[in-house]
């Protein structure tokens, strides 16, 4: 609810919709174990299909990003954004940089504000 607010204070703000419709919805009181996402694969399930993926599709698009995702918990936007020279192999790190006019920006949608 609070995303959509952002989003609707976002429309106000271009003329979108008529002013104040961002504050006419209340958002739900909910607790920090109500607010997680249960999507979430389990350790035992992660490491079955790494595996598998290093065996036979070693080196691939897929494996590195299941593997990149898994190990940093990063977004899918976030690695398709990944350029080149976003790694640092003397540092041994991988950045996150958002690039829109470049075709790799953050968001999975592929433009857009952020």
């Amino acid at each position: 609810m609070d995303t959509l607010r952002v989003f609707i204070r976002w429309l106000e703000s271009r003329d979108g919709v008529p002013v104040d419709v961002s504050t006419k919805g209340l958002s739900p009181n909910i607790t920090p174990d109500q607010n997680t996402r249960p999507a979430i694969a389990e350790d035992e399930r992660a490491m079955e299909i790494l595996q598998y993926l290093e065996r036979y599709e070693y080196a691939t698009l897929p494996r590195v990003s299941i593997a990149l995702m898994w190990q940093t918990l990063v977004r899918i936007g976030s690695i398709r954004s990944l350029a080149l020279e976003d790694v640092n192999t003397q540092a041994q790190y991988v950045g996150v940089c958002h690039r829109p006019d470049s075709g790799t920006p953050l968001n999975s949608q592929g433009g857009g504000e952020t």
